[in-house]
């Protein structure tokens, strides 16, 4: 009886909760009043007695199998959680289990096949969306002859796992999948060549080889499968490892500047010998020198997770492979609470498990790339970087429950474990309503607060009053926190804010900024001012379509839109500030506003003509039908080109220059050309050089790139005019590659002359594998400087008129390591932080305008401008959003960093990035935006 009236008292909030998410969208509008949207909010978080419920039917349930609930929810049920917030975390945008359509003419995506198999090896019940994902796959094309072995063996392992289950609802498909494993096994050539110093992709053929024939013998979809091969690579991955003397690297033609490859080639050699000492099909003496040959593998290993250049030994995805490799293979760490490590929830029990992903799925082909004409089921569903995130989801749950070859976990009774997965929504959802408005009530605290240091004249106290720069950046949060342009206080504001800009930007080349003695940060203050400007006029903005604007011509359609709604005495301001400061000469930018160059451009206010429009070459039905990132790729390639060289010395004379005022000239510059004022597309892409040029490498990491974004058009177009090879079933199947960058980050360093901080990395030592220690010169602040400066450049350029895709292929890469970067060095964390001055990363007190705040400010830029929930390892914002609200104090400001109007200001903006609208603001497109 009790666990009726939880089962009804959970299922009949879901359903009201769903109901109440659909009505509220339907609404139409924006809610940004705080009393109207607390309403909203009251109106769709769970009551407190269905919270109450939902807790004590998880309270007793051990860790690993609240992990593995939760990765399966995750996997195979819709986020409960607001679909208009891109940020939220743990967000997995993937189409609900059994909503995907069967291909005969196609295989199914990796991820679609990955899911199935983690979901059916870790006992997620059978019920009608899953009925419906298994029939819908079992009706596409089969992996035959020609396909590659990592197709088959993906495929095999999943007929195997959905063959041992043995509930009614599946068990109707027994026969079918039977049927469907004996065509894939019949229709091949069981042959492999073994070379010495194989390379990954030789390494991973191998794996799938032993994996496809283990299954093809054991459910008898084979009589019969020459074991030579298997003897072969045994003997050949002996005579490798006793080859090489060093123990850290398996081979001499291994790379000793990154070892990721080496170590996951390393899990893959020991999967590969795992299977065979376990395969009963071989002979015995072959099983005992398999499994000897792997316990001297084992040496190879670190003695820990504290890999150097990243994930990629031991937690995570990894441990599908270390389980298939055997217990006496595994570290001391890794053993049946494997769950514990792979798919840790945090602390949160409903927080997405983050595997740390070593890219084992990529590394065994089980991650292909968006198509360029192969409509396989799934193919369209999820972007490269999802992909990724959803791969490692699913090896780790299969490593969760056993690893590739076990039999995985028992099926789990329906009836009960919705009612946990209902559960751990509905405590999803109460967090998620809670903490919005925690952090809302902080906002709307800290506004208060900002408005009640406001005097008579519209100015603010403090030392910033006559400053730009300071009485801007509270305007400028004040808008974002939801006050009311119509606002009273607010309209004063405005009032003495547009007299100020006229006042300085005459002056703004020089160092005599009035209100500070000895002159001024102009520079600053400008930038910022743009800024200001864009959130006065967000409503706009969002009504222009620009924040949807990712290609050129839709760009130049929400100009055109926009800039007339602008007023025009804002016109001319806005204009000239943007222009100046995309005049900058490639070297950085100082505290001087640079010279005007005439004429200023005139702002596009009529789109382009419809003969600029057309987004591709063919037949326009041909069009129609390719996806949106094809359509926007061939668009670009058409404007192919480079921008002029960067010049060799600073035309602007030797200068100081810095990574703290390029930042926000940067900043300045994304406002306005948010705002469609004119800008200088060729100093952003200088800027972007300057970047590139002057990070600073701690290290090495890998990430998954598409092939195709190396092509020219030329080879763009010869693919869609080639009628994509239909004799070859592996040509449309594009699988990622791992591609090396590398990790660090920026210094206070601007590459131009006359900067403080090191240019170079200092060598200090040397770690017990003998790779160089650094004193990293680079610091938190600047290097989530340098992250968003380079995503702003990247959408900017890739709306520009001219469009360089290797230039955008560098900006990604220091991106990606950028943020890695971040992740190692980010100290607002619970793990790093202390009130503690001394500490230089950390520090509470300091001056108006630089500190903590001036950190965590830059750093929430580059967490939103990149859409990161993490930095790393590191949750960025839940961390440093729990250490502001716990350090806030009770009239709204934060009294430990001495009540500055600026550190104030800069909390409600890094605190902001929590407070979605809530009504009908949907997820931008994926992929590049000029939005805020």
């Amino acid at each position: 009886m009790r666990f009726a009236k939880l089962t009804t008292c959970l299922l009949l909030a879901a359903v009201t909760l769903a109901a109440a998410t659909h009505n509220a969208q339907a609404r139409g509008k924006h809610i940004t009043n705080i009393s109207d949207k607390h309403k909203l909010i009251d109106s769709r978080r769970p009551a407190a007695k269905v919270v109450g419920a939902a807790e004590r039917s998880l309270r007793d349930l051990p860790p690993e199998k609240l992990a593995i609930l939760n990765a399966q929810r995750m996997l195979a049920r819709p986020d409960v959680r607001l679909a208009e917030d891109p940020f939220v975390h743990g967000r997995l945008d993937l189409p609900p289990l059994g909503t995907l359509e069967a291909n005969a003419e196609n295989l199914p995506d990796t991820w679609v096949m990955l899911r199935l198999l983690a979901l059916l090896k870790s006992g997620y019940p059978g019920e009608g969306g899953l009925n419906n994902e298994v029939y819908h796959w079992l009706a596409c094309l089969k992996p035959t002859a020609g396909h590659e072995w990592a197709d088959v063996s993906l495929e095999l392992l999943t007929l195997d796992a959905l063959c041992r289950r043995d509930d009614a609802i599946l068990s109707v498909f027994h026969e079918q999948a039977n049927q469907r494993a004996r065509a894939i096994v019949s229709s091949r050539t069981w042959s492999l060549a073994v070379t010495p110093e194989p390379g990954s992709v030789s390494v991973a053929n191998q794996l799938h080889f032993l994996l496809a024939r283990k299954c093809a013998l054991a459910n008898s979809w084979a009589e019969e499968i020459d074991a030579s091969i298997v003897s072969a690579l045994i003997k050949q991955h002996d005579a490798d490892i006793t080859a090489q003397e060093d123990p850290k690297r398996l081979w001499a033609a291994a790379s000793t500047e990154i070892d990721s490859e080496h170590f996951r080639n390393v899990l893959l050699i020991a999967a590969i010998l795992g299977v065979a000492s376990a395969d009963e099909a071989l002979p015995r003496s072959e099983r005992n020198n398999a499994g000897r040959v792997l316990r001297r593998l084992a040496t190879r290993l670190p003695k820990d997770d504290a890999a150097r250049d990243g994930w990629r030994c031991f937690n995570g995805d990894a441990i599908a492979l270390l389980l298939a490799a055997g217990e006496d293979f595994c570290p001391a760490h890794v053993n049946k609470s494997a769950a514990t490590l792979a798919l840790s929830p945090g602390r949160l029990v409903f927080a997405l498990p983050r595997p740390h992903n070593s890219h084992i799925a990529a590394g065994l082909r089980w991650l292909l790339c968006r198509s360029l004409g192969d409509k396989g089921m799934g193919r369209e569903a999820v972007s490269l970087d999802d992909r990724d995130l959803v791969a490692a989801t699913c090896m780790a749950l299969i490593g969760s429950s056993g690893g590739l070859t076990c039999a995985g976990l028992p099926a789990m009774p329906w009836a009960e474990t919705s009612v946990l997965y209902s559960s751990l929504e509905v405590l999803d959802l109460n967090d998620y309503y809670g903490y919005m408005v925690q952090t809302d009530l902080a906002i709307e605290s800290a506004s208060s607060w900002l408005l009640k240091q406001q005097e008579p004249d519209g100015k603010f106290f403090g030392i910033y009053r006559n400053v730009l720069g300071g009485h801007a950046l509270a305007v400028h949060a004040l808008l974002d926190a939801g006050v009311s342009r119509d606002n009273k206080a607010l309209e004063r504001a405005w009032k003495e804010f547009l007299n100020m800009v006229e006042r300085d930007l005459p002056n703004a080349a020089r160092g005599d900024q009035p209100g500070l003695p000895g002159g001024g940060p102009h520079n600053y203050s400008m930038s910022i001012a743009l800024m200001t400007f864009q959130s006065y006029y967000e409503h706009e903005i969002r009504e222009s379509g620009m924040y949807e604007a990712t290609r050129f011509e839709a760009y130049h359609e929400a100009r055109a839109r926009l800039w007339p709604k602008i007023k025009p005495r804002e016109q001319k301001l806005i204009a000239e500030i943007s222009w100046r400061l995309s005049n900058a000469d490639g070297f950085g930018w100082s505290y001087q506003l640079p010279e005007p160059k005439s004429p200023i451009p005139s702002p596009i206010t009529t789109p382009p003509g419809k003969g600029d429009a057309n987004p591709t070459t063919g037949e326009t039905a041909d069009a129609r039908s390719r996806p949106r990132e094809i359509i926007e790729e061939l668009a670009r390639r058409k404007r192919e080109g480079k921008f002029p060289k960067r010049p060799e010395v600073p035309e602007q004379g030797v200068r100081h220059a810095d990574n703290s005022n390029s930042q926000y000239s940067v900043l300045g510059i994304k406002a306005g050309m948010t705002l469609g004022a004119p800008i200088d597309f060729n100093t952003l892409a200088w800027e972007a050089e300057r970047l590139i040029e002057n990070f600073l490498s701690i290290g090495h990491a890998e990430r998954p790139v598409d092939p195709s974004v190396n092509l020219t058009l030329d080879k763009l177009e010869q693919r869609r005019d080639d009628g994509y090879a239909p004799d070859d079933p592996n040509y449309l199947r594009r699988r990622a590659r791992l591609q090396p960058y590398k990790i660090g980050g920026w210094a206070y360093y601007a590459g131009g002359a006359q900067t403080w901080g090191a240019r170079e990395n200092t060598v200090t030592g040397e770690d017990e594998d003998g790779y160089p220690t650094y004193r990293w010169p680079y610091t938190v602040a600047m290097t989530a400087a340098g992250v968003s400066s380079l995503a702003i450049i990247r959408d900017a350029l890739l709306v520009s008129p001219v469009y360089d895709p290797e230039l955008i292929g560098r900006i990604d890469d220091r991106i990606a390591g950028g943020v890695f970067g971040l992740g190692l060095k980010y100290p607002y964390s619970r793990d790093y932080f202390k009130l503690d001055a001394k500490q230089t990363e950390s520090w509470i007190g300091g001056g108006e305008g630089h500190g903590m705040l001036y950190d965590m400010y830059s750093c929430e830029r580059a967490g939103v401008l990149t859409r990161q929930n993490y930095f790393g390892r590191v949750e960025w914002y839940r961390d440093g959003a729990d250490l502001l609200m716990k350090e806030q104090a009770k009239d709204g400001s934060w009294k430990a960093i001495d009540k500055h109007l600026c550190n104030t200001s800069w909390a409600i903006l890094f605190l902001k990035r929590s407070a979605p609208y809530l009504a009908t603001q949907q997820p931008r497109p994926k992929g590049p935006t000029t939005g805020k």
